[in-house]
């Protein structure tokens, strides 16, 4: 019953510390500026990291990523293979796919998400500081 217990309290205490380094890998890469795409200059926007063969990215975050498009036809969306961008990945701190990063106009980052991201959460992050006039 004991090890059991200590099991359990082994499992949280990891979890823990997993989301604690995330926490800290997100809120550093948010002091970070990076090179956005030509085309993209003067927009917030999104890259998508993805590498081949990965389920996530195709099943989920492509999908997620469409439907962002069809609400904000306006916001850029980039997909890079992670293997292209290792310079993102060490500079990030990037160690799973799907990754997307949220930059703004200036190319500043404003969030890094880490593994699947649904729309409505980067619409959200997006809406911050892209949030589209509407005239009265």
């Amino acid at each position: 019953m004991i090890e059991r217990f200590l099991i359990l309290v082994g499992v949280v205490v990891a979890v823990l510390l997993v989301r604690a380094y995330m926490t800290y890998l997100s809120r550093r890469a948010t002091t970070q500026h990076i090179d956005i795409p030509a085309d993209n200059r003067g927009k917030p926007g999104v890259i998508a990291l993805s590498a081949d063969g990965c389920v996530q990215c195709e099943k989920l975050q492509k999908p997620a990523l469409t439907r962002l498009r069809t609400q904000r036809a306006d916001l850029p969306v980039t997909h890079l293979r992670i293997e292209d961008r290792q310079d993102l990945v060490k500079t990030l701190g990037i160690f799973t796919v799907p990754t997307t990063i949220v930059h703004d106009a200036s190319g500043t980052i404003r969030h890094v998400n880490l593994g699947y991201t649904d729309d409505v959460t980067l619409y959200n992050q997006l809406a911050v500081f892209s949030a589209p006039l509407h005239c009265l």
